[in-house]
């Protein structure tokens, strides 16, 4: 009997359907829960068109249901993406392809507004933070609103993280995010697009691909966890196919840090608790 309970709880442990309301309904990106309970997601609204992205909201109401998608009012019709709000709720950064100040190249760059009553003021460009021309995505702000994203190469040949300090009024020049770029760059017949660091620095999700023996090419990136082993990090351990067979994308923390949020085939979205994640 207490060997068929302990069997029945570990075949219980891995990601659960998260907002389901919202699944199938479009071809969804990156979600964000927001501290107020608002999930904040970005999804195509023309899934034939390229960069053709929309803001949008959603939340739950008291019968535990979803509302639907609400599109967010950023000012204008423009192609947004990547929306993270701060702790504090007065805060929200995306990046956009809006037409950026003094003839950039149009690509995703970053903007930030702040919250006037129940909505947002007029986005702001926020230099020096970009990187005129180049693609910013995957933006995070933590409780200090350090901002946190990675910056790609016009030519997309290239990827680096990157992190900047809140100043108050923008974002001080940014630098490269030593945490986030621990794994990346090839290793052992993988390789490794980086790195996604737990709030508190004790273990770490790493995005690997292997590598095709014959033909060189990376294969679909698969899901790993590392944890801290005194100064250093133990090998990455493959995440099981409860997980990885759900193509989990865009990982985010939930407001707590005790449980994450990803992306499944770009259709739905899924949660698991962190300490259920160790445990797989």
């Amino acid at each position: 009997m207490i060997l068929a309970l302990v069997l029945l709880a570990a075949a219980a442990i891995g990601p659960e359907p998260f907002a389901p309301e919202l699944s199938a309904k479009a071809v969804l990106f990156r979600g964000v829960l927001a501290a107020d309970g608002t999930l904040y997601f970005f999804q195509k609204t023309a899934p034939a068109a390229d960069a053709d992205y929309r803001v949008f909201t959603s939340r739950r109401g008291r019968d535990g249901a979803w509302s639907p998608a609400l599109r967010l009012d950023l000012g204008g019709d423009h192609s947004d993406l990547y929306p993270f709000p701060s702790a504090d709720g007065r805060l929200l950064v995306f990046a956009s392809y809006r037409p950026a100040p003094e003839g950039a190249p149009r690509n995703g760059h970053i903007w930030y507004a702040t919250r006037v009553g129940d909505g947002w003021s007029a986005p702001r460009y926020a230099a020096p933070v970009n990187a005129p021309g180049h693609y910013h995505s995957a933006l995070t702000l933590d409780a200090r609103n350090t901002l946190r994203f990675r910056r790609t190469t016009p030519d997309w040949k290239s990827s680096t993280p990157m992190m900047a300090r809140w100043t108050g009024d923008g974002w001080s020049e940014p630098e490269r995010d030593p945490e986030a770029a621990r794994w990346q760059g090839p290793r052992n017949g993988r390789y490794d697009w980086g790195t996604m660091p737990s709030p508190d620095g004790r273990w770490a999700l790493v995005f690997t691909s292997e590598i095709d023996a014959a033909t060189n090419r990376r294969l679909p990136a698969k899901t790993y966890i590392a944890h801290r082993e005194g100064a250093g990090w133990s090998e990455p351990r493959l995440l099981p196919e409860s997980i990885n067979g759900l193509e989990p994308n865009f990982w985010t923390f939930t407001p707590d840090g005790q449980a994450l949020l990803f992306t499944a085939a770009y259709s739905s979205f899924y949660r698991i608790a962190i300490a259920d994640l160790l445990r797989l």
